[in-house]
């Protein structure tokens, strides 16, 4: 995918490079916020658990990027569960359960 990336911007013009490197701090600060979420649910894995965890990353990234209300909430809980599935029962990784440990199957 990186060398992808680079064919792609080095495959376009000049002038249309000075337009794609112009920096926007408001583009700045979304990644920053992107950053920040992706580190607080690293630091929320073990403790809270992956489910939680991932369906508040989930939830919250759908949000932040436009997405509805219901389409945020069923996108979330809908992909954790597909995610358990595949790590948890076809490839064998332990996740951590933090919170729901008592109910963990």
């Amino acid at each position: 995918m990186a060398l992808s990336g680079l064919l792609i911007f080095f495959g376009r013009e000049k002038s249309s490079r000075a337009v794609a490197m112009r920096i926007d701090r408001r583009g700045v600060v979304r990644v920053a916020l992107l950053v920040a979420m992706i580190v607080l649910y690293a630091l929320a894995l073990d403790p809270v658990g992956f489910h939680i965890s991932t369906v508040a990353l989930l939830f919250a990234a759908t949000l932040f990027f436009g997405g509805s209300l219901p389409a945020a909430l069923l996108l979330s809980v809908l992909a954790t569960g597909v995610f358990h599935f595949i790590f948890y029962s076809i490839m064998k990784v332990a996740l951590p359960w933090g919170l729901l440990l008592p109910v963990a199957w």
